[in-house]
């Protein structure tokens, strides 16, 4: 880490935020990142930059396009009122006293929502979570979320395997994320991701939660669905942007290697 720019490595993916607010600080910070990223490449290379800008920031949009970013998607943060949602909540859902979630007849086994255990082994949990989302999410990603010291996991278990899960933590005081929502292939088209949602929404409105907040890529139009039904709103857009060195260039010191547009070699 340098002062200008703080890098956080998951798996293939090198999420790095630029620090400083002048155009030299910006500089030392990319030119730090595109040394890490060539570093990173000798070992894995399939390793990409990825950072995320506020769409109303146009400087900083173009400084990153003019050094060979691409916009990969939109990315938009959405929050929702619990307060506010609580009686949406409780008109979709039906609970019985012993936990047991009822979501109708497309289910015919009983749905059992609980808390996951994660603080002794996370791998059941690893192995659904590679199996709804089709790539595991880096374990060192999800075991740095649990390491909130309110973070949960709440799941929905058909017949004791995982069916669908959420994971929750505390950001600020009453405000928590709640992100990594997902369902196992076999038992999609069943209504657990808003099961577990809904349920979870209602055990964080219980123990005194206000705000709940999550991220979605904007082209996930069966997600945004149910995060509108289920009572979030839009609050910003962010440009996810990516950069990786082409298969023959992996060197910050290549010749020839320019950033597109503007005259200079940060790279």
């Amino acid at each position: 880490m340098t002062d200008n720019c703080d890098i956080r490595i998951y798996g293939d993916r090198m999420l790095f935020n630029l620090k400083g607010r002048s155009v030299e600080d910006h500089e030392t910070g990319l030119r730090y990142a595109f040394d890490r990223l060539s570093q990173e490449q000798g070992r894995n290379p399939e390793a990409f930059l990825q950072t995320f800008v506020d769409v109303t920031h146009r400087d900083e949009l173009d400084f990153f396009l003019r050094n060979g970013f691409f916009v990969h998607n939109i990315m938009l943060f959405m929050e929702a009122d619990l307060e506010r949602a609580g009686a949406l909540l409780r008109n979709r859902d039906e609970i019985d006293t012993s936990g047991k979630i009822l979501t109708g007849s497309d289910v015919k086994d009983t749905v059992i929502f609980e808390e996951y255990d994660h603080s002794a082994d996370l791998s059941e949990y690893l192995e659904a979570n590679a199996l709804g989302f089709g790539e595991q999410d880096p374990e060192e990603m999800i075991r740095e979320e649990l390491a909130n010291s309110k973070a949960k996991i709440y799941v929905t278990r058909i017949k004791g395997k995982i069916a669908s899960s959420v994971t929750v933590w505390e950001t600020k005081p009453g405000i928590y994320s709640t992100e990594n929502i997902f369902t196992v292939p076999e038992f999609r088209e069943k209504h657990l991701a808003s099961a577990v949602l809904r349920r979870t929404l209602m055990t964080l409105l219980v123990n005194g939660a206000k705000k709940v907040r999550l991220s979605v890529f904007g082209d996930d139009l069966e997600a945004l669905g149910l995060y509108y039904g289920l009572g979030y709103e839009l609050k910003a857009e962010k440009y996810e942007l990516r950069f990786w060195w082409p298969k023959d260039k992996t060197s910050a010191s290549d010749p020839g290697v320019t950033a597109r547009g503007n005259g200079k070699d940060l790279r």
